[in-house]
């Protein structure tokens, strides 16, 4: 609520007092409004300030990798949970050559045409985190892997990786997108990446979750 819907609200009462009272009385009667009004506004900016952030923004959840590939934090609904991940060289360099992904008995398997796309070199330099307690209209359930490309800082405000979003209930994946960074290396712009042209029709319908 604005101060001016507050004080607007209060302008039949100045009225009133203005044809019937004396300016003292006048006066006094607009001061304790008028105080009224701004302790008003004051307790909802109060109350705005200090309400949990979750009524205002959505924020995953971090989830942990573990060495085995266990993935810890996600919601008992959508456990057990394990990401299994195989390196192999190509060029001299380390890259993703298996991904499989198990989400409480079901698994997908990504095929070369997307995990040609990662860069990342060592496990340790996937990210996850997940979603279940959102508008999911919006988007099902999640969860969100960022493969770091080599090199970059995971603390960093920005860095360029490609982040894979798969829905928590059938494993499959929702989207790709290569996250890139400016120059100015500020913030960073999501591109998403056409798996269906890229792989085809055939092959996205084994691990691509069906368009919303």
């Amino acid at each position: 609520m604005k101060l001016k819907h507050l004080l607007s609200s209060c302008l039949p009462a100045f009225k009133s007092a203005r044809g019937s009272a004396p300016r003292a009385a006048l006066g006094s009667t607009l001061g304790s409004t008028l105080g009224i009004a701004l302790g008003t506004a004051l307790a909802i900016t109060l109350a705005l300030a200090l309400a949990p952030s979750s009524a205002f923004a959505h924020e995953d959840r971090a989830i942990q990798i573990r060495p085995d590939g266990t993935l810890d934090g996600l919601a008992p609904a959508y456990a057990p949970a394990r990401l299994r991940l195989a390196f192999a060289p190509v060029d001299g360099e380390p890259h993703v050559s298996a991904l499989a992904l198990e989400l409480h008995g079901r698994r997908v398997e990504l095929p070369m045409c997307v995990l040609g796309l990662l860069n990342t070199e060592r496990a340790a330099d996937v990210q996850a985190s997940a979603s279940w307690e959102h508008d999911e209209t919006i988007l099902p359930p999640y969860l969100s892997l960022r493969f770091l490309d080599p090199g970059q800082d995971p603390k960093a405000a920005a860095t360029s990786a490609f982040s894979l979003l798969f829905d928590l209930r059938s494993a499959k994946l929702i989207e790709m997108q290569v996250e890139i960074v400016h120059a100015a290396r500020h913030r960073t712009q999501s591109v998403p990446v056409d798996l269906q042209a890229r792989c085809g029709d055939a092959e996205t319908a084994s691990f691509l979750a069906p368009a919303r």
